[in-house]
């Protein structure tokens, strides 16, 4: 790891990872910045390999006129990075709970999958009736919002899908190329209306362009950091240490009822002439000891999870059901009926937290950002305009996205995805994060980005001293004069006053609500943004 001369690492902490996960192999995650003192680790090798293959399978299409979007990739080097995330998604396709989900929904999951991060579906083949023989089988799309495991997988699937929506997926190491270069921020050149030898010298040229320098990566696109990796590998190990213990409560629970009781009867059957007192004295030691038995049973823990990581557990190592529960906060369970009703809790997690939070990025790590700060970051946003006709951040990293209605409506953090994908807005958060310092965060270039589009739009606080109240005060906007007022007309009166002001445009006005009020008044941004 690089040291930063005004790292700010040791004022701030890292929030703790949120539980979820499937059973993957230990991974070894590489950090990036090895790269850059010209050391090759296996992951740049797995990069470098992945980027031959990818030009190879290129251009065998383009010599025999083949859609090079359809072309296939083999071998995929599960070092790179688009092989690990590529893993965790089969695991997470393989684990027992996902199974279980698409036997229910009669998919068939060894024809493939498509699935679609943005619309939360899943399309594969579907086999006749689950009571019969029949062969005949039809593609059906799926609503997968009802997989407990959904938030991850989503996670997964974005970060997979990279530029585009959706991607393919059969097995980790065999991809389309169409999804190799979505992941990687490529456009594929292909126009049906360039004859084969054109076609042919857009694949080199596009080939060429990167093929020097060995690998996919850009310098500007946004690619999974080693800290994405791990956090879904992590989640990933968590999710599964989840389904093996519901997997084995019922059981339990069951085993310890079914001995208390026969427990019971054969201490009636030796006294028979068992005093009320002496019959509770029987049950509960009876209880006890099948409890304590139940609870002995070992678990064998993910070496991926953050259980594994926080207690310090080597692969194979197993901990008791009592420790995992305690690990968890959970109380130990005395009765059977007590350890039956932990499995509900523990199949239904507690929903993950918006990807990005409050969308205040920097401005809500837990040692908050200081006014100087801001005002150090509001500079770095105006030498990023500084050539830009519009004196607006919002306008400028929106400037190629489609701001459709229904998407601002149904997924506005999407188009958020988007923006942090782009170039202009890595760019802007590397500049902020050389200007103020490094930051103890999983992804501290985009706080960089969502706290600079927060702190564009509310300049006003950032550069009053007292700053405005920070509790009733939105881009110079008082809260308090629509106190009472419906969500619907907050988001109205706050959407016109930032077009009167000029902090928003008609076009990015709603995505600008979006943001203001995801930091400072969730609530009115009613249904459809939660």
């Amino acid at each position: 790891m690089i040291v930063v001369a005004n790292s700010r690492l040791p004022e701030l902490s890292t929030p703790a990872l949120i539980n979820a996960g499937s059973s993957p192999a230990p991974l070894t995650l590489i950090d990036t910045e090895v790269s850059r003192h010209d050391v090759e680790t296996p992951q740049d090798k797995g990069e470098r390999a992945l980027a031959r293959l990818y030009a190879q399978g290129l251009k065998a299409a383009s010599s025999v006129g083949q859609d090079p979007r359809k072309v296939s990739v083999t071998d995929i080097p599960p070092s790179s990075s688009f092989g690990q995330l590529r893993a965790r998604l089969g695991d997470m396709l393989k684990s027992p709970a996902f199974k279980a989900w698409a036997q229910e929904k009669q998919l068939d999951l060894s024809q493939g999958v498509t699935l679609d991060a943005s619309r939360g579906t899943i399309t594969a083949k579907r086999a006749g009736s689950a009571f019969s023989f029949s062969t005949e089988t039809r593609n059906q799309t799926v609503d997968v919002h009802s997989f407990s495991g959904w938030p991850l997988l989503q996670n997964v699937a974005k970060a997979l899908a990279g530029s585009g929506n959706s991607i393919e997926f059969k097995t980790a190491t065999t991809a389309r190329a169409a999804d190799i270069a979505q992941f990687y921020g490529h456009t594929l050149p292909f126009d049906p209306s360039l004859s084969p030898s054109e076609q042919d010298a857009s694949i080199t040229d596009y080939i060429a362009g990167w093929e020097r320098k060995g690998t996919l990566i850009s310098d500007t696109a946004s690619h999974p950091s080693q800290a994405d990796l791990e956090r879904h590998a992590s989640k990933l190990g968590d999710q599964n240490n989840r389904g093996a213990v519901v997997a084995v409560i019922p059981k339990l629970a069951a085993d310890a009822a079914s001995s208390i009781a026969q427990d019971l009867a054969a201490a009636a059957r030796e006294t028979p002439t068992l005093t009320e007192d002496e019959y509770l004295e029987a049950s509960n030691q009876a209880t006890r000891q099948r409890m304590q038995e139940a609870l002995d049973t070992p678990i064998e823990i993910d070496p991926t999870s953050s259980y594994a990581r926080d207690h310090d557990l080597k692969p194979g190592v197993a901990v008791t059901l009592r420790e995992y529960l305690v690990g968890h906060g959970l109380l130990v369970p005395k009765t059977p009926s007590e350890l039956a009703a932990i499995a509900p809790s523990l199949a239904s997690p507690p929903p993950l937290s918006p990807e990005h939070g409050n969308m205040g990025g920097a401005l809500s790590w837990p040692t908050l950002l200081s006014n100087k700060d801001q005002r150090t970051l509001s500079r770095v946003i105006d030498d990023a305009l500084k050539n830009e006709p519009q004196d607006n951040l919002l306008e400028h990293l929106t400037r190629d996205l489609n701001l459709d209605e229904k998407t601002l409506k149904d997924d506005p953090g999407r188009i958020i995805d988007d923006i942090l994908k782009s170039s202009n807005a890595q760019a802007i958060g590397r500049a902020a994060e050389q200007a103020i310092g490094e930051i103890a965060s999983p992804e501290p270039i985009n706080d960089w980005v969502l706290a600079a589009l927060y702190v564009s739009l509310d300049k006003q606080s950032v550069f009053t001293d007292p700053s405005f109240s920070t509790r009733t005060h939105i881009a110079g906007f008082d809260l308090n004069s629509v106190s009472g007022r419906s969500a619907s007309y907050i988001r109205k009166a706050l959407a016109h006053h930032l077009i009167q002001t000029g902090l928003a445009t008609p076009r990015t006005v709603d995505l600008a609500v979006f943001i203001l009020l995801s930091r400072k008044a969730h609530r009115a941004l009613g249904q459809g943004h939660t």
